[in-house]
């Protein structure tokens, strides 16, 4: 699955709530206890199709996760020749399959339908973007840390993008065991959200992982993902960073005279987000 860090559907459903449902899609009719709150990812490289379901609340009411979680609607993914139906996972709290999508190609229309009690009903469809090529990692010492670059090839002139890294690895000390941090810097763009600035062709960005060299495991190892990302997954994350920087902006003596930002949403008969996403990773072994 996705292990790219991404915004909970539970803190945007509390936004959404505090927004009035302002969701950027035609639900002025639809009053916010009748909506479905859907998250969902889905990738070519992805083993489980997941996708977590809520009912909207009433403007004002106190918003419970566990209350509002749906537990018994009807979810079904479909590419238009084939379809897999999702069953709800107690553990995991989210609708679940086998992905039989795993070798779709760039372009492919994946479409979602969750048909929920109280004939409450939700679509959405997503298109899987191409896949980003011949990624590369390249990195030197420089003290305790090691410092890399990334590179790979945009066969096309596709914008949307992100690129994320994770590195196993342990500090051991008297005071404690702390996981070795890594972070890629990604100009103009905050911690892990997604960014429209890919150019055609080659692309790089560059990152560290903090006191590589002063870890005691035996093993350090650093595996960095480039996406391309589908337009709903770039639109969804910056309408919720630009909801942010509003929200941070606004407080009980200080208001924000400011319209409230609408979070973009690609669900139709509901809010949230129905995304895509095509990866190439990358690992190398730092000790």
């Amino acid at each position: 699955m996705m292990r790219v860090p991404h915004i909970s559907l539970w803190t945007t459903i509390s936004a959404l709530m505090l927004c009035g449902c302002d969701t950027g899609v035609q639900v002025e009719d639809i009053p916010p206890e009748r909506l479905l709150a859907i998250s969902s990812f889905v990738s070519p490289q992805d083993s489980l199709i997941a996708v977590y379901v809520y009912k909207g609340q009433k403007v004002g009411s106190v918003i419970k996760s566990d209350s509002a979680r749906i537990r018994d609607a009807t979810v079904k993914v479909s590419n238009g020749s084939k379809h897999v139906n999702l069953s709800y996972n107690q553990s995991s709290k989210r609708y679940e399959a086998e992905n039989l999508f795993r070798n779709s190609e760039p372009g492919t229309i994946l479409s979602l339908e969750v048909i929920a009690p109280e004939q409450l009903t939700a679509y959405a469809t997503a298109v899987i973007p191409p896949k980003p090529n011949d990624v590369s990692v390249k990195g030197t010492r420089v003290g305790k840390d090691y410092l890399f670059s990334v590179n790979w090839e945009n066969p096309g002139s596709y914008k949307f993008y992100n690129v994320w890294a994770e590195v196993e690895g342990e500090i051991r000390s008297s005071i404690g065991i702390f996981p070795l941090i890594t972070s890629i810097d990604i100009p103009d763009n905050s911690f892990y959200f997604p960014s429209d600035k890919q150019a055609s062709g080659r692309n790089s960005e560059s990152g560290i992982v903090n006191s590589a060299y002063d870890a005691t495991s035996e093993r350090v190892v650093l595996t960095v993902t480039v996406a391309n990302v589908d337009d709903t997954f770039f639109k969804f994350y910056k309408s919720f960073r630009e909801y942010q920087t509003w929200l941070a902006n606004t407080s009980d003596n200080l208001p924000n005279f400011k319209e409230s930002v609408p979070i973009y949403s690609n669900i139709r008969n509901g809010t949230g987000y129905f995304a895509a996403y095509n990866s190439n990773k990358k690992t190398v072994s730092i000790k």
